[in-house]
C-alpha cells in the first residue's frame, strides 16, 4: 500500500534535499534581538535591545542585505516587538519605553506619529490578518485595539492581573486572545469590538505565558456569523511546554458560548519557551524558540518534533516564517539574527494549499472537470488527461484510497504515486470544515485510508462532537 501517514509526510523533510540549514547570519545589532518579522520572503524586520529597528532586503542572489534606510531610530529603550502589516505597507514596533511606532518599511519614515497610552512598557503588538486592526499590550495589564486606517482607539481589554506578554488575532480577525505572565488567557470579540471578556482560561501555563498564535487555518466550522467557530491556538511558557488548544467561540448579544480545550502538549524544550509561530497558509508546522538555545519545528497534527535547530551560542528569543514557508528567521540573545532555509517539503505543501484555495467549490461537489483542472493546476498534466476516462469526481476523492485512485488513473511509478498521495492528503486537509455529507456516504476503512490519518480524524470528530462514521473531511 502506497500510504503516507501524516507523520511520514513531514518526516520526508529529514532526507536528502529536505534538510534545514543556516542560509545567513545577520549580526548588525548591538543588543539582544528580541523580535523578528517576515513580509513575503523578501523583507525581514528585527528589533533589539539596542533601541533600533532594522530592515533586511533580499537581493537577486537570495541573500539579505540591510536596507539603505535602516536602522530606524525612534525608541528610547529596548524594542520588544516588530510586525509587518499583511500588505507590507506598514511596520509596527513597540518598546519598553511605552511607545508604539508605525513605520513605512522601505523609506524608513514614520507613517504616523508614535502613540503612547501609558507610562508602562509595551511588550507586544500585532496586526489583524485583514489588516484593519492593530493591538498593543504590555506591562499595564491592558490590551488596546486600534483602527489602522484612523488610529482611533476602538477598545481596551482589561482584566488581567499581570503584564500581557502575548496577543493573537483569530484568522478571520473576529477574536483576540491575550495571554499574561500570570499564566491566564482571555478571549475578546473584536468584530465588533466589545469590552467584554468572553472566556478566561486560567493556568494555561504554570509559570506564565510568553507567546501565543492562532493557526491560519480556521477551525472545524464554517466561518459565518452566528455559527460557533473553532480555532486552533498555540501557546508557550516558562514551564518549557508548547500547548495546542481548540478554542470554540460564538458571540451574540444574548448568547456567548465559548470554551478552550487543551488538545496537545508538546514537550522537548529544556528551558523557557519564548515564542511560537504557525507556518503561513497551511498551519501544518509550528516553530518554537527557547532559552535552551534551540528552535523546534513541530508537526501540529501528530505532535512530533520533526527538526531541532540548534544555536549553541545563545538563547533563542523569537522566530518568524517567510510567506512561502521556505525560510525561518530566529533572533538570539547575543544579537544575532539567523535565517534558516527550510525543507522543500514545506514549500511544496504551501504552494499546494495556495493553489487549492482558488477552487471555490466544496470537494464533495467537484465534477470530473473540476478534478481535471485541479490536477492541471498542480502540474500533473499527463495524469489530468486520464481523468475524463475514469469520470473521477470529488466524491470519489473523498471516499476512495489513494491506491484505488492511482489504479484508476493507471499510475504505476512509485514517485508519482507518492506525489498523488501527498496532494490528496492536502486536498482533504484544505477543503476544511465539518462537511455537510449525506449519511449514506461510505467512508473508507481507517487502516487503508491513504491521505487521512486515523488519529487526526478521531481528534477532530471528538472535538466537533460529531460521529466519526459520517465525517469524510477534516480541517
Amino acid at each position: 500500500c502506497c500510504q503516507l501517514q501524516e507523520q511520514e509526510v513531514v518526516k520526508q523533510a529529514e532526507v536528502d534535499e529536505n534538510v534545514v540549514k543556516i542560509l545567513q547570519r545577520l549580526d548588525e545589532h548591538d543588543g539582544t534581538v528580541n523580535t523578528c518579522s517576515f513580509f513575503s520572503n523578501k523583507l525581514i524586520a528585527s528589533g533589539s535591545g539596542d533601541k533600533l529597528v532594522r530592515i533586511w532586503v533580499r537581493n537577486e542572489e537570495g541573500r539579505f542585505e540591510e536596507s539603505e534606510n535602516s536602522p530606524m531610530e525612534g525608541h528610547r529603550y529596548s524594542v520588544n516587538r516588530v510586525e509587518f502589516s499583511p500588505d507590507g505597507e506598514l511596520l509596527a514596533s513597540c518598546s519598553l519605553d511605552g511607545s508604539t511606532i508605525l513605520w513605512e518599511p522601505m523609506s524608513g519614515r514614520r507613517s504616523r506619529p508614535s502613540f503612547q497610552v501609558s507610562a508602562s512598557g509595551v511588550r507586544t503588538c500585532r496586526f489583524s490578518p485583514d489588516g484593519h486592526l492593530l493591538t498593543t499590550a504590555g506591562d499595564d495589564e491592558k490590551a488596546y485595539v486600534w483602527s489602522t486606517s484612523t488610529m482611533e482607539q476602538l477598545m481596551v481589554a482589561e482584566g488581567h492581573n499581570d503584564a500581557i506578554a502575548g496577543v493573537a488575532f483569530s484568522p478571520d480577525s473576529q477574536y483576540l486572545m491575550t495571554a499574561s505572565c500570570d499564566g491566564h488567557m482571555k478571549l475578546w470579540c473584536v468584530a465588533p469590538c466589545v469590552d467584554q471578556c468572553l472566556l478566561t482560561q486560567e493556568d494555561a501555563h504554570d509559570l506564565g505565558v510568553q507567546s501565543c498564535d492562532f493557526s491560519p487555518i480556521e477551525g472545524t466550522s464554517a466561518a459565518k456569523r452566528g455559527s460557533r467557530l473553532q480555532y486552533l491556538l498555540a501557546t508557550c511558557g516558562n514551564d518549557s511546554l508548547v500547548k495546542l488548544w481548540h478554542v470554540a467561540a460564538l458571540f451574540q448579544e444574548e448568547d456567548n458560548s465559548t470554551d478552550c480545550i487543551l488538545w496537545r502538549q508538546l514537550s522537548g524544550h529544556g528551558g523557557n519557551v519564548m515564542c511560537v509561530r504557525f507556518a503561513p497558509l497551511t498551519g501544518e508546522i509550528l516553530a518554537s524558540t527557547a532559552t535552551d538555545k534551540t528552535t523546534r519545528l513541530w508537526n501540529v497534527y501528530t505532535g512530533d518534533c520533526v527538526h531541532v535547530l540548534e544555536n549553541d551560542e545563545s538563547m533563542v528569543t523569537s522566530c518568524a516564517f517567510s510567506g512561502d514557508s521556505s525560510l525561518l528567521a530566529t533572533g538570539s540573545l547575543d544579537g544575532t539574527l539567523l535565517v534558516w532555509e527550510l525543507p522543500q517539503q514545506l514549500v511544496f505543501q504551501t504552494i499546494a494549499a495556495t493553489r487549492l484555495r482558488t477552487h471555490r467549490k466544496r470537494l464533495l461537489d467537484w465534477s470530473t472537470g473540476d478534478v481535471k483542472q485541479w490536477m492541471m493546476d498542480m502540474g500533473m498534466e499527463e495524469t489530468a488527461q486520464k481523468v475524463n476516462d475514469t469520470n473521477l469526481n470529488g466524491h470519489q476523492l473523498l471516499t476512495l484510497t489513494s491506491d484505488v485512485i492511482c489504479d484508476m488513473l493507471q499510475i504505476e511509478e512509485e514517485e508519482e504515486k507518492e506525489k498523488v498521495n501527498l496532494y490528496l492528503y492536502w486536498l482533504n486537509k484544505e477543503d476544511g470544515g465539518i462537511p455537510e455529507v449525506p449519511i449514506d456516504v461510505e467512508v473508507p476503512n481507517w487502516s487503508s485510508c491513504g491521505p487521512l490519518h486515523r488519529g487526526i480524524m478521531i481528534d477532530f470528530c471528538l472535538s466537533a462532537q460529531v460521529s466519526a462514521q459520517h465525517v469524510c473531511i477534516v480541517q
